[in-house]
């Protein structure tokens, strides 16, 4: 289980619910996209991830397992939203309210922003948007000469964030620090 959903299920479930009712429909693809474009962009920034997900280099993308698991029935976050299976593949629609307090003012700018950005854009374009030349998942690709079939779609291959902060010490140092701080709060929770 990764370390965003052992110690920011409820700030994670919360971003799921908000993002389901602003943008609709939001299908399944969308969302796992738009989750990486949060914390790529709040790694770049900041040097911090929002949700703490870990994103594995996909044929389609990063994705994060946790997430994609909102696609059958032992969804980690079927409190937050319910999932609705529809010919165009799976809605995610809020099941219950938004709570703001689990979001800081700066973490909800950024979701607002990400929502104003690309709420019209297509899941195949959110896919081609994280395939970008030279982007987290395309370095990850290469560096792991990962070759997808029609067959096989996935890789066990994380993609490492830190990349976008890997020439700025400050923020990489503090990143590892949050990130310890967190794991040993997981620990905790074992």
């Amino acid at each position: 289980m990764c370390l965003g959903h052992k110690v920011n299920k409820e700030k994670i479930g919360n971003i799921l619910i908000l993002l389901s009712s602003r943008i609709q429909p939001l299908y399944h693809t969308k969302l796992l996209k738009l989750l990486f474009l949060i914390d790529e962009r709040s790694i770049n920034e900041t040097g911090m991830p929002v949700t703490w997900l870990d994103y594995k280099a996909w044929k389609l993308g990063p994705v994060s397992p946790e997430i994609y698991e909102l696609k059958f029935l032992n969804c980690p976050y079927k409190e937050y939203v319910d999932i609705i299976k529809e010919e165009q593949g799976t809605r995610i629609v809020p099941a219950v309210a938004f709570d703001d307090s689990t979001l800081s003012d700066y973490e909800t700018k950024i979701i607002d922003d990400i929502i104003q950005h690309y709420q019209f854009v297509s899941a195949s374009e959110s896919v081609e948007l994280t395939h970008e030349s030279g982007g987290l998942w395309d370095n990850t690709i290469k560096k792991y000469n990962i070759v997808f079939d029609d067959m096989v779609g996935i890789s066990p291959y994380d993609i490492d964030l830190t990349e976008k902060i890997k020439d700025d010490t400050t923020k990489l140092l503090h990143y590892y620090e949050v990130k310890s701080m967190l794991e040993f709060e997981a620990s905790l929770l074992d």
